[in-house]
């Protein structure tokens, strides 16, 4: 299933919301956000656990992505203004930060614990250690992927078949920061 289709479905999804008279412009920002989350998240992060790991975590380029357009959407619609204001300021404005971040909190790093947990003999552990073999051998793999991952956050002591609950949070805020300086300096830079 390509980005794009999960994009269509999601747009359908909020566009069947006002068909059913729940106009969410109207509900408070932490409200319409939780909706958002509850009913169309989902629907975009849909098997996530493989696509996440190949995409650029570069905060504007995964703006670009459909993914973070439809959310950009739903943020632009809530508040009422124009497709053409900056992104900054509508997820500021709504205390939001990129989908990515939350893919590769509780998709990826729960998936890549999830994955190192499992029995050899699954199917999706034979595929994991496959991957890191590729990985050794100097290939891209989903592996690598996560490795870069790690790379791009700064991601300190990341070791992918060491994770648990803790260590994921603290790897989230670490995300999340990157996010905020980088929306800091778009804040304060940019013409928009």
């Amino acid at each position: 299933m390509s980005l794009e289709h999960l994009k269509e479905k999601a747009l359908h999804a909020l566009f069947d919301l006002k068909k059913k008279n729940t106009d969410v412009s109207r509900l408070k920002p932490s409200l319409a956000c939780k909706i958002f989350d509850t009913m169309i998240t989902p629907i975009l992060s849909y098997n996530c656990e493989i696509w996440g790991a190949y995409q650029k975590q570069d905060f504007k380029t995964w703006d670009n992505s459909p993914i973070e357009k439809t959310h950009l959407h739903f943020c632009k619609r809530y508040l009422e203004v124009s497709d053409k204001v900056s992104n900054a300021a509508c997820r500021g404005e709504l205390g939001r930060i990129p989908l990515i971040v939350g893919i590769n909190e509780k998709i990826q790093l729960n998936y890549i614990m999830y994955l190192f947990e499992k029995d050899e003999d699954f199917i999706e552990k034979q595929a994991l250690l496959l991957s890191i073999k590729l990985h050794s051998n100097g290939n891209t793999s989903f592996h690598s992927n996560i490795m870069e991952l790690s790379k791009s956050y700064n991601l300190p002591n990341f070791f992918p078949n060491n994770l648990d609950k803790t260590k994921i949070s603290r790897y989230k805020d670490i995300m999340k920061r990157k996010y905020i300086t980088q929306w800091r300096y778009s804040v304060n830079y940019t013409r928009k």
